[in-house]
């Protein structure tokens, strides 16, 4: 029996180490909960929400369920295991991290379901400065950590087309009740919702192992599909998260620039040293101003784009 459990829980080195991170991650995040509860105020004018922290745990619950037993899990060529690994552990870990800081940080204004307290205040110093719902982001960066450590297609899908709209469905039902609160509204115009953005060496940091994944997708990887799917989404997530404004539109123009390379790389073969380019842009960007953060310096937004879209306007006008 004992032995059935032991190549249950740990059939290789990486299964093993997931199974391992997860339980000690989840429980910690688990353990801040429990904190939470203890420490919440009851006082104040409650509103009920179906989005609750048991909903959010029993779907944690459901998802590890997909993630141990590796229903959904995509098999992935060697060289892209220890990078999924890697990105997945760094992404969660940092995840379970920050949403335990942003629960210290918010400290007697944590409520399970929403309330509003008298005098309540907003909190807006610590993570709260860099987002308005740190705690709710940050478990969707956990949950995506997660399923990257153990490439788990299924769990994805259940992060972004379930866990998603609940925290968000959430976060703005608290938006509703707070923009009562005084200073609140002011505050919501000028920090993002949900993903908390990072601090300049935070920024750094971040910036500098996107690079480190990238030269390893290029070059031990050959830009395989699984590799370039993970790429994507680091930028993805860059272009919400980083420091400066044109670092974010430069990261986000690349979000759609990988696939096109990828996929017009099969047809025409020198597309394909398009990715080192791309990837001797990032590293003089972290330096200087790269052509794209110059492009958002001046104009402030894309001419590409806008030229794309005339196009686009004028052929639908002749059909």
């Amino acid at each position: 029996m004992r032995e059935k459990a032991l190549a249950f829980w740990f059939p290789d080195v990486w299964q093993g180490g997931a199974n391992l991170f997860l339980f000690l991650s989840a429980s910690a995040i688990l353990i801040g909960v429990a904190v939470s509860f203890l420490e919440a105020e009851s006082s104040g004018r409650k509103r009920r929400c179906p989005v609750s922290t048991a909903t959010m745990i029993a779907f944690f619950f459901f998802s590890a369920g997909f993630l141990v037993s590796r229903r959904g899990a995509a098999p992935l060529p060697p060289p892209d295991k220890p990078l999924f690994f890697l990105s997945g552990l760094l992404l969660a870990a940092w995840g379970a991290v920050e949403n335990i800081r942003a629960r210290i940080q918010l400290g007697r204004f944590w409520s399970d379901h929403i309330v509003i307290r008298d005098a309540h205040q907003a909190v807006t110093s610590g993570l709260y400065a860099r987002a308005r719902h740190p705690m709710y982001g940050t478990l969707v960066l956990y949950g995506l950590g997660l399923c990257l450590l153990y490439a788990n297609l299924a769990g994805a899908a259940l992060v972004a087309g379930v866990f998603l709209p609940m925290v968000l469905w959430r976060a703005r039902a608290e938006e509703t009740e707070l923009s009562g609160v005084k200073g609140y509204p002011e505050y919501a115009k000028s920090v993002p919702m949900l993903l908390p953005r990072f601090s300049p060496l935070g920024d750094k940091v971040f910036r500098s192992l996107g690079l480190l994944a990238f030269a390893w997708a290029l070059f031990a990887c050959r830009m395989s599909l699984p590799s370039l799917l993970l790429l994507t989404l680091f930028h993805f997530l860059s272009a919400f998260m980083l420091f400066e404004a044109k670092v974010r539109f430069a990261y986000g123009n690349r979000v759609l620039l990988l696939p096109a390379l990828f996929a017009g790389s099969w047809f025409v073969p020198p597309l394909a040293y398009g990715f080192h380019l791309l990837l001797a842009l990032a590293l003089y960007g972290m330096f200087f101003n790269c052509p794209c953060m110059a492009v958002y310096e001046k104009y402030g937004r894309c001419p590409c784009w806008d030229a794309l879209g005339k196009v686009f306007k004028c052929s639908c006008a002749r059909s």
